[in-house]
């Protein structure tokens, strides 16, 4: 019954989630949407290939369905997703922004046929809205936060995978770098409502083995070898 329950768990989550998030999305008029622009974002560097890593995040919010053991802790960290999640869907409804001009014209951009196919399915698909907080980073953060509550190592190495996320939503034109921080910001708060203090019941073990890390890796190598076979099929699901 715990792996049913993760799983209907996770996939609520999920559908509350993207639906509520490509619900929103597709209702926002850009002409409408604010910017939230500095001369930062400006300096920053659109670097194409940074797609590789801002994808990834779809699978490393799951992390702790892989890792962590407790039930008790998973339901907390459960606690903690649907929290940001509320919050950054609420936040998109009322105040929504605009990255339209961030993003570069692809017809211009340098790089391997796959990478270019990798933005212009990120771009085709996620319009330039629903940015502050960023919903990506702020799933990211949670995910590492939990892990590092079960076992401070694996903490410490899923921190290390957040970070260059939270450089990617930048350097693939995505975000605002004030999103990012918002996102981390609403994260933090999160995990300190949710099991910040949270004590492990006796009887539960907080962590699973490093299996559950092989488990997690070999996930995520399936969806890039996913993504590559649909690039080399010719699939473009922007253009459906």
């Amino acid at each position: 019954m715990a792996h049913l329950e993760r799983l209907g768990i996770g996939l609520a989550l999920l559908l509350l989630a993207f639906g509520g998030y490509f619900w929103i999305g597709g209702s926002v008029d850009l002409a409408d949407a604010a910017t939230l622009a500095t001369p930062l974002d400006a300096r920053i560097p659109f670097i194409p290939a940074s797609i590789y890593v801002y994808a990834a995040v779809y699978v490393l919010i799951t992390l702790p369905i892989f890792v962590v053991e407790s039930p008790a802790l998973f339901r907390r960290i459960a606690l903690a997703y649907l929290m940001v999640v509320v919050v950054c869907l609420a936040c998109f409804r009322a105040f929504p922004v605009s990255g339209a001009a961030l993003r570069p014209d692809l017809a211009s951009v340098e790089a391997s046929p796959f990478v270019l196919w990798g933005l212009h399915l990120n771009y085709g698909l996620d319009r330039p809205v629903n940015l502050f907080p960023s919903l990506h980073l702020a799933g990211a953060t949670i995910a590492a936060l939990g892990v590092w509550k079960a076992r401070r190592r694996y903490g410490a190495v899923a921190g290390a995978l957040v970070l260059p996320v939270a450089i990617s939503i930048c350097t693939v034109k995505q975000h605002y770098w004030v999103d990012g921080v918002a996102g981390i910001a609403l994260a933090v708060a999160a995990y300190a409502g949710a099991f910040a203090h949270w004590v492990l019941p006796p009887g539960e073990r907080a962590a699973r083995g490093l299996g559950s890390w092989v488990a997690f890796l070999a996930v995520l190598a399936s969806v890039y070898g996913a993504l590559y076979a649909a690039f080399r099929a010719g699939l473009e699901p922007w253009r459906w």
